[in-house]
């Protein structure tokens, strides 16, 4: 709970209580004054521990659309200093791109290996214009691909012949889990 830094009020069981002297406008929810995600998201972080959780926190965060990556590195830059490290740590790959824990664990992976610098959830269309996917990383000047977003989201009865098609389209197109110089161009 953020209060005005001149309040003299203390934490107490499940409620922290942190003075400031940035009190954002408060957004009313369902009676309740809340602060921006983005500030909410960054004061958790600065206190959590697990570098995992902290991820995983703020590209739900991004996901669901309650703030970018670039409001999060602001308010960073902008809060405390103490408990900042962390965060940033964990913010540089959803800045990057990255959009889950396991995205920015190859993130960390890739950036140690020797392979080409990666760009991170492109779309891929065909020369036509249609979608085909959304790598989760193309390597290179994308001629090879980590994983893939389907079109839509489908049934799971109906999503193994759509994961097919996908892996079809994309290996038609050149653009296979191996290299190949005629994958098409991200957009």
């Amino acid at each position: 709970m953020l209060v005005p830094a001149d309040r003299r009020v203390g934490s107490m069981a499940f409620v922290h209580v942190e003075r400031t002297t940035r009190l954002p406008p408060a957004r009313v929810l369902r009676e309740i004054p809340t602060v921006p995600t983005h500030r909410a998201v960054i004061d958790a972080a600065r206190r959590m521990r697990n570098h995992d959780a902290v991820v995983a926190m703020m590209a739900e965060a991004i996901q669901r659309r309650r703030c970018t990556p670039e409001a999060l590195a602001r308010e960073l830059a902008d809060g405390k200093r103490a408990g900042r490290a962390l965060p940033a740590r964990a913010l540089s790959p959803l800045l990057g791109g990255a959009r889950s824990v396991a995205e920015v664990d190859a993130w960390r992976l890739l950036g140690r290996s020797k392979l080409p610098e990666c760009r991170w959830n492109i779309k891929l269309f065909t020369a036509g214009g249609r979608y085909i996917a959304t790598p989760d990383a193309l390597v290179g000047r994308g001629r090879s691909r980590l994983g893939n977003r389907l079109p839509q989201p489908s049934r799971r009865a109906r999503r193994p012949r759509r994961d097919a098609r996908s892996e079809h389209a994309l290996s038609e197109s050149g653009c296979g889990s191996a290299p190949n110089p005629a994958c098409p161009a991200p957009q």
